[in-house]
């Protein structure tokens, strides 16, 4: 006796669930931003500039997430009607 494993479908993906992501990713952006604001920046007694600059890369990371959550919501949709 063989096994054959069963035809599977492929998986279908909710655009619902990729619009929340997409709403989550945008709101990690804003807050990235008005933190990197908030906390200002300052030149310390050696002239060194200190300010949270990891907040900028990974505010863009989350933006450019969330946009391309929006378009998956919006190409599943289209797919589907």
């Amino acid at each position: 006796m063989t096994f054959k494993p069963a035809a599977m479908a492929p998986p279908r993906f909710d655009p619902r669930l990729c619009s929340r992501l997409a709403w989550v990713l945008f709101g990690a952006a804003v807050t990235c931003q008005v933190s990197f604001h908030v906390i200002g920046s300052r030149v310390d007694a050696q002239g060194i500039l200190r300010e949270p600059f990891g907040l900028l890369p990974l505010s863009a990371a989350f933006g450019i997430g969330s946009g391309a959550s929006l378009l998956a919501a919006w190409l599943i949709r289209s797919e589907l009607h």
